[in-house]
């Protein structure tokens, strides 16, 4: 993937696509949890700009994200953002590769107890995203997506080949989508004020003989209120849904609330809210990138409405660090130590929780 991503940079020199500016950081990245025990990897965040551009106009943006874990896990994420002169388009491209070792852990809510059954998964996903931006804060936005997935290593008398779950040979799933966004956010990297409003709704047909054909549909509310010019607190909501029952790729409730395993609790429909009070308190040019947070997250999965059940909350909270790495869009390194029913996990990594 790193080599993907600099061949993007020396494709814009190829064609005589001059680049006024280049900003490189790289940090790591280190957690544990059951579910990946140790994991050790490195992030790159470039942003850069096109010579004929605006001098305010916003900066291209390219992401590199690889990780490996103790349970021989391998993950690798290549994201670039290109953004047009005028900031009326945006074409985000993203390309992820996935080697995993996991463990099926049902379906519900109701699985921390629940009886292990490991399977390795092999997944590419690729992904297209244009934007068109139709007022000053509301955009429409295409969506495509390709999956290609392979379930290996598992064992033939586990309930995935026992029940017949959809998702265990080779799949291929072929996405098309479209989302609808109001966005009145003083910026999408760091945001201390305004507010957000998202819906995508993408339907997947499957290319191979198994049937996963299925509709994925998203809504997510975000808002920032700013105390003052140093602190701020970060509040987002969502809804996820997925029509028909595939467990493999099913909404995820470890992706949203920190501090669980990324499987633990799956279903047909998960809702989340989470909460990050933020602060970077100190003025002197020694302190002033140090920042600080506490924050809470909650959220349930669940099949129908009426499963919905308060007692089936998960929660977790805790506190964390923030390391500002470009000041004037303050992408941060993120250092996070959570607390949950599930345990104590730290998480070290570059960017907003959201």
């Amino acid at each position: 993937m790193w080599k993907m991503a600099l061949l993007i940079i020396l494709f814009f020199n190829a064609f005589s696509i001059d680049l006024i500016s280049l900003d490189i950081a790289a940090f790591p990245m280190f957690s544990y949890s059951d579910d990946t025990e140790y994991l050790f990897g490195v992030t790159s965040y470039s942003r850069f700009q096109f010579k004929d551009y605006p001098e305010k106009a916003e900066k291209q943006r390219l992401t590199l994200k690889t990780s490996y874990t103790t349970k021989k896990q391998f993950h690798t994420l290549l994201e670039t953002k290109l953004v047009s002169p005028e900031g009326k388009y945006k074409f985000r491209p993203r390309i992820e590769y996935d080697y995993w070792p996991a463990e099926f852990y049902g379906i519900g809510n109701q699985n921390i107890d629940a009886e292990l059954e490991k399977y390795t998964s092999k997944d590419i996903l690729v992904e297209f995203e244009f934007t068109r931006k139709l007022s000053e804060n509301w955009s429409f936005t295409a969506l495509s997506e390709f999956h290609n997935s392979d379930i290996i290593d598992f064992s033939e008398d586990c309930s995935l080949v026992q029940e017949n779950i959809c998702g265990l040979d080779i799949s291929q799933l072929f996405g098309l989508g479209a989302g609808i966004t109001y966005d009145s956010r003083d910026s999408d990297v760091y945001s201390t004020s305004g507010h957000m409003l998202e819906y995508n709704i993408i339907g997947y047909k499957s290319m191979a003989e198994e049937n996963l054909d299925h509709i994925k549909s998203e809504f997510t509310a975000k808002k920032f209120l700013a105390f003052s010019q140093n602190q701020n607190l970060a509040l987002t909501s969502g809804y996820k849904f997925t029509s028909e029952d595939v467990p493999l790729m099913l909404p995820k409730l470890g992706s949203e609330v920190r501090g669980f395993p990324y499987d633990l609790f799956i279903n047909k429909q998960s809702l989340f809210s989470r909460a990050e009070y933020r602060v970077f308190p100190f003025r002197s040019k020694l302190w002033k990138k140090l920042g600080f947070v506490a924050f809470f997250d909650v959220g349930e999965v669940f099949e129908e409405a009426e499963d919905l059940n308060l007692k089936n909350l998960r929660y977790s909270y805790g506190t964390g660090l923030r390391i500002t790495v470009f000041p004037d869009d303050m992408f941060n390194l993120r250092i996070d130590f959570c607390v949950s029913d599930y345990g104590f996990s730290p998480v070290i990594i570059g960017g907003e929780a959201f």
